[in-house]
């Protein structure tokens, strides 16, 4: 694919960029069995993105235990966890293509923030994954997105200088962090998108 994204190493992000996701389903299966449902909604709309979950730095099993003592979940903790790994993810549509298109001529890198308990639903649900050369997880490495380091352990780990990678991400907080390091980014909408921006002049 001759454009001016053309690079070696092409990074990509997973939520938003290889799968589609919608968090919302996850929290309304945790806030649906609370005492008041409307209240733990509202506060655990962001709970798939709880920082200490997916650095690794807490357990689902202490994040069940806190959301059991604010919010009153009537749940155990093993349908609760059934729960955390139901699917709410779906393959970005034409990006199969793509990735089959840029492994063929780049090294490929998954750089996602995500949690230990939900990335084997991924593995299994979208072996589209095993296409990726380096994945660099941020339950596996301490770190997520935006922080500096995981970009410079990302170059480390998968081998690569900062010139020679583009980065598509669908948060621009997550690019401008990168492009700081030296990186190239995108702001990732689609794979028509990206397309089209890679053949513009």
């Amino acid at each position: 694919m001759q454009s001016k994204f053309d690079r070696s190493v092409y990074v990509f992000d997973l939520f938003g960029v290889v799968i589609s996701f919608d968090d919302s389903l996850v929290s309304k299966r945790i806030a649906r069995r609370c005492e008041a449902p409307e209240i733990a909604l509202r506060e655990l709309q962001d709970v798939v993105s709880t920082q200490q979950l997916i650095t690794g730095a807490m357990s689902l099993s202490e994040l069940y235990e806190d959301i059991r003592s604010k919010h009153g979940l009537n749940q155990d903790y093993d349908g609760f966890l059934s729960e955390w790994k139901k699917p709410y993810s779906e393959l970005m549509p034409g990006i199969d293509g793509l990735i089959d298109t840029l492994s063929k001529c780049a090294k490929l890198v998954l750089l996602s923030n995500v949690d230990a308990y939900y990335w084997p639903t991924i593995e299994d649900r979208h072996p589209i994954i095993s296409r990726f050369d380096h994945k660099v997880l941020s339950f596996d490495c301490g770190m997520a997105k935006p922080d500096p380091e995981i970009y410079a352990y990302t170059e480390r780990v998968a081998g690569f200088l900062s010139a020679d990678c583009l980065f598509l991400d669908d948060k621009m907080e997550n690019i401008e962090a990168a492009e700081k390091r030296g990186w190239s980014g995108h702001c990732f909408t689609s794979v028509a998108a990206f397309m089209n921006a890679s053949a513009t002049p």
